[in-house]
């Protein structure tokens, strides 16, 4: 799970997330939708919101 590398992430219920699944994109990662270009570049405020998602 990306938890083992990344605890943050677990959070919300993600804990049993594949890396694979998320490298795929079928990680169910909805909540990143309306970011704008400059969020997306911004790598910390990206870390925070994939592992709040």
């Amino acid at each position: 799970p990306v938890a083992d590398y990344w605890p943050a992430f677990a959070a919300n219920g993600k804990a049993g997330v594949t890396v694979r699944e998320l490298m795929r994109h079928r990680a169910g990662l909805s909540q990143l939708n309306g970011a704008t270009r400059a969020e997306l570049m911004d790598h910390r405020l990206m870390e925070q919101r994939l592992a709040a998602a």
